[in-house]
């Protein structure tokens, strides 16, 4: 015991030096007055209202500063929300549209016309603090003890929370508190009670029970005990709380009227604006460029360079050639570059005379090629050598498709075998058929889970993009070719913007990013 009371004297003559406890006789003149009119919370400051920019109207933005209760002395502060109310202006009631989480510095209003003018106010809305009276001998540990006389002149904030001493005993008694309800309980004391206040004894009202038992979300009872430092008695309560609900709402000035309407231009896509301007410029330049005659280099692509030679063993070797357009309609981009494509091998296959056969899975692929197919003859100049059955329906099954394939190229054994257009898992089945028969195999496809296996099993592959170009590269067609060097040109721009900001952002210079943002 002898002990204890040291211990207690020592960090009593610590918080006296400290000046965290002023002395008894010579109590702060106007902390009564000050924490009376801080019991009000204050309402947030700077509210404004304007149009959302660079949208289609319909928007409004709403801006403030915290509260000074929010974040009060860097903890959570006695703001659990900010309630926004609105009224069409010259209405006069304002109803609740939504609300923001404390911390929070702006909000947008989404449900609003662009006929109407709107007016707005901000509340700062307390945290709940109910306290509820307990029968005395509900409390478990607490002991009944002599009533108390007085309260202290004087009650002081530390760290974890309020000291009080007792004026008709050297009794110090201490009040657990929790963060942000340290300053809500000094200002309640302080409210209800000043120094000098009878109170009717340990069988008065008392503060309620733990925050586990709850009314609702936004109504938590809180317990708050005062234990006697000086002697070996457990705990005795007193009444020091009150009600904080809407009626402590704090209330900003009404903003407004404010209008929303359209923006003729959305400044958050300029960048998309300035690169689309750049990329048409670097193609018409080179389209013109190409018109005028001028040889555009063009990077090579080894399996459309490989198209004459393939072309020209199936004639060598007098055998025929497949071309396979994919399994996909003449929706699909990857069918409308293969049959393309088709068109360049069947010129080259009627100059060469060669036996060509093109087995398809959609019906309107049979038709679209079949035209190709004879629009190319005419164009090498013997149409008479051009058979509708070139072209020729088989299934539109997937795998019924591949296997009808794999038996013709096991029968018939072509020299040269295209793959252009979109696959799925028939890919592995069709390429590994035509490499056993030593066929030279050229795919193309922007699948990217098929292109392993084309990889693997043929002689040239073109990857993704390489198959949209091969029309510009195959044609040599001045529209095709400027466009295609101009993409070129615009990919050769971003490689060098990502490399300027992976430098860029990883020193910390300039947000690079942003400037790609929409």
């Amino acid at each position: 015991m002898l002990i204890k009371r040291i211990l207690i004297i020592s960090l009593w003559c610590l918080f006296a030096s400290a000046d965290l406890l002023p002395a008894q006789d010579n109590p702060p003149a106007n902390i009564n007055t000050e924490f009376s009119q801080r019991f009000q919370l204050e309402p947030p400051t700077d509210f404004k209202v304007k149009d959302t920019p660079n949208d289609n109207g319909g928007s409004l933005t709403l801006t403030w500063r915290l509260s000074p209760d929010d974040n009060l002395w860097g903890k959570r502060g006695l703001v659990e929300k900010y309630v926004i109310g609105r009224r069409v202006a010259g209405e006069e009631h304002f109803n609740f549209i939504s609300t923001a989480t404390n911390q929070s510095r702006s909000a947008f209003d989404n449900s609003v016309n662009n006929k109407d003018s709107y007016e707005y106010q901000l509340a700062a809305y307390p945290f709940k603090y109910i306290f509820r009276p307990i029968p005395w001998n509900s409390i478990m540990m607490v002991k009944q003890m002599e009533r108390f006389k007085t309260l202290a002149p004087w009650i002081s904030l530390n760290p974890h929370g309020v000291i009080l001493s007792m004026l008709s005993q050297n009794y110090s008694y201490y009040l657990d508190l929790n963060g942000y309800q340290s300053d809500l309980a000094q200002k309640s004391i302080w409210e209800n009670f000043s120094a000098g206040t009878e109170l009717a004894g340990p069988e008065e009202i008392a503060l309620t029970f733990a925050a586990s038992n709850l009314i609702s979300p936004f109504t938590p009872y809180f317990s708050f005990y005062l234990q006697s430092s000086l002697t070996s008695d457990p705990y005795q309560l007193i009444t020091i709380g009150r009600y904080l609900g809407e009626g402590l709402m704090a209330r900003t000035d009404v903003a407004g009227p404010v209008k929303t309407k359209k923006s003729w231009l959305n400044m958050r896509r300029v960048n998309v604006l300035v690169i689309t301007v750049v990329l048409s410029f670097f193609i018409l330049y080179f389209i013109r460029q190409a018109r005028k005659g001028k040889e555009l280099f063009i990077r090579k692509i080894a399996g459309l360079d490989a198209v004459e030679e393939a072309v020209g063993r199936a004639t060598e070797m007098g055998k025929e050639i497949f071309f396979i357009p994919g399994t996909q309609d003449m929706q699909n981009i990857q069918t409308i570059a293969g049959v393309t494509i088709l068109g360049r091998v069947a010129r080259l296959t009627a100059e060469m005379d060669t036996k060509l056969e093109v087995p398809v899975s959609r019906s309107l692929v049979m038709v679209t090629a079949r035209e190709i197919v004879q629009e190319a003859y005419a164009n090498a100049g013997r149409p008479e050598a051009f058979d509708e059955d070139m072209v020729h329906y088989l299934t539109d099954d997937q795998f019924g498709y591949a296997a009808a394939i794999d038996g013709k190229m096991v029968r018939q054994r072509p020299a040269t075998i295209f793959y252009m257009g979109a696959f799925y898992a028939e890919s592995l089945i069709l390429a590994e058929t035509g490499n056993s028969i030593d066929a030279i195999q050229i795919a193309g496809t922007a699948m990217p889970a098929q292109l392993p296996f084309f990889v693997a099993a043929c002689d040239y592959t073109l990857i993704g993009e390489e198959l949209f170009a091969a029309s510009a590269y195959l044609s040599k067609e001045p529209k095709l070719l400027g466009s295609l060097k101009g993409q070129d040109i615009g990919k050769a721009l971003l490689l060098i913007a990502l490399a300027v900001g992976v430098i860029v952002q990883t020193f910390g210079w300039f947000d690079f990013a942003s400037l790609f943002r929409v």
